[in-house]
């Protein structure tokens, strides 16, 4: 984890937080059978299988996101128990697993994306899946944003 920085306190007091996030938000999110019904029939957020390396594919549907008109709280639960169920039904207990995710905005113009949600959601799920997300696709991406990004990516260091 952050143990080749050589910042053992930093890595005990990741483990520290994780700790506190499944016991204070994942637990009772998968103890919450309405929330789980909930999610499921929206639809917008699911897994879905291995890709070729075997990672777990996630798949976050945009058009279905704002279509269900979702506040941001409702949001972020959901999210939060599909990647606890992930973590406890679909990774391999003890073997360090992360997981691919694809975001779909087929359908989706450029003035509907939830850009604030989206960045806030990018934020929570780095603090609360630390290492578990190795890479996310973008796919049926409209032409607009594809240029946008990459103009924002060549100012970018990559490293």
């Amino acid at each position: 984890m952050l143990t080749s920085l050589k910042d053992y306190q930093l890595t005990y007091d990741a483990i520290l937080q994780h700790d506190k996030f499944i016991r204070e938000r994942a637990v009772p999110l998968l103890l919450n059978d309405k929330l789980i019904a909930d999610s499921a029939d929206a639809g917008w957020y699911y897994g879905l299988g291995r890709d070729r390396s075997q990672r777990p594919i996630i798949i976050m549907s945009f058009r279905k996101l704002i279509d269900s008109g979702i506040d941001f709280e409702n949001m972020l639960d959901s999210i939060d128990l599909l990647g606890s169920y992930m973590c406890v039904n679909a990774l391999v207990p003890g073997k360090v697993e992360t997981w691919h995710g694809v975001i779909d905005l087929k359908g989706v113009g450029i003035l509907e994306l939830p850009v604030g949600s989206f960045v806030s959601w990018t934020k929570h799920a780095k603090r609360s899946y630390y290492i578990r997300s190795t890479t996310v696709s973008f796919v049926n991406t409209p032409w607009v944003i594809k240029k946008a990004a990459r103009i924002i990516f060549s100012f970018l260091d990559p490293f």
